[in-house]
């Protein structure tokens, strides 16, 4: 629809050329949001989500057996709503453990796969990250839906979560707190908290030296998401 080439944009701009495509904050808080994605691990992470969400949603019997285990079904990744991705991520770090137990219970090979997925330090710190992140962008999101919301009004809401994340990301101790949760979350799951290992030249992955788990995570992904 926003599309410079084949869509209302570019029909619009035909008949006034001047014309200028301007999003709305929300629609602008959208695309910054989407373009965190490209932090390897936030991508890694939401990709795994998708996965375990398309394979319980697949099938009427391990959607009954996660049901039983989570009590409830799990919300999809909306690419577009980041309301609804905010609730999605807040369900799956919640119920991280009941979602495992429910995966352990099908025998089947991509259950394993997904099992492996999940268990691993890498993926549990980032949807913790996401979970931090998404908790300081939900109210925005929501109050810039408001029907009535004031222009000035929707400026300082965007700017005081602006100060809320470069404050975050300039006090290095914020991390310790994030970094607890996820590791109570690993204790829980028997997953040993551990830095990757890190060679001389990496292309494909994160590859920060770190003297301790906290100080690798908190490089390789936190700051890096808060940074992107």
């Amino acid at each position: 629809m926003a599309s410079t080439v084949c869509g209302a944009v570019s029909i619009i701009q035909k008949v006034a050329p001047q014309a200028t495509r301007y999003p709305c904050f929300n629609h602008a808080l959208n695309l910054s949001l989407s373009k965190s994605s490209t932090v390897q691990a936030v991508r890694n992470a939401v990709g795994t989500m998708k996965e375990v969400v398309a394979f319980f949603t697949g099938s009427g019997k391990r959607n009954f057996v996660l049901k039983h285990t989570v009590g409830r079904q799990l919300q999809s990744l909306c690419e577009t709503r980041w309301v609804e991705r905010h609730d999605a991520v807040i369900l799956f770090c919640t119920e991280l453990t009941n979602i495992v137990t429910a995966l352990e219970i099908d025998s089947s090979t991509k259950a394993n796969a997904l099992i492996h997925a999940i268990c691993c330090p890498d993926f549990i710190v980032t949807i913790f990250c996401l979970r931090d992140m998404l908790s300081v962008t939900l109210p925005i999101s929501k109050k810039l839906q408001q029907a009535n919301i004031e222009f000035t009004d929707a400026a300082t809401t965007v700017r005081d979560a602006l100060a809320v994340i470069k404050k975050r990301r300039s006090h290095c101790n914020y991390f310790d707190g994030v970094f607890q949760s996820a590791s109570e979350a690993m204790q829980d799951l028997n997953v040993p908290v551990a830095v990757p290992r890190t060679t001389g030249r990496q292309k494909n992955r994160a590859n920060v030296p770190a003297a301790s788990p906290i100080e690798y995570y908190r490089r390789a992904v936190f700051f890096h998401y808060l940074t992107a």
